[in-house]
């Protein structure tokens, strides 16, 4: 679970610093745009592990269960 926080926390703050390179008036556009990518190529990253995430809590509840199982008869038993 930490590591789903971690992401979470590292996604705020890379939003933090992409606002900070766009306000600063003493960077280049090219500077801009190669520390935006980097932190684009972090992004992903984190972006990955949220996902992950999310899909093992809906598999741990069943919420991707087969299309064909909700089409199937309940057992008896």
């Amino acid at each position: 679970m930490s590591s789903l926080i971690e992401a979470k926390n590292g996604m705020a703050d890379l939003a933090t610093k992409a606002k900070a390179v766009l306000a600063d008036d003493t960077l280049t556009s090219v500077e801009q745009m190669t520390r935006l990518d980097a932190y684009a190529a972090d992004l992903k990253g984190l972006s990955d592990t949220v996902s992950h995430h999310e899909t093992a809590k809906r598999l741990m509840t069943g919420g991707d269960a087969a299309p064909e199982a909700a089409d199937a008869p309940a057992a008896t038993g």
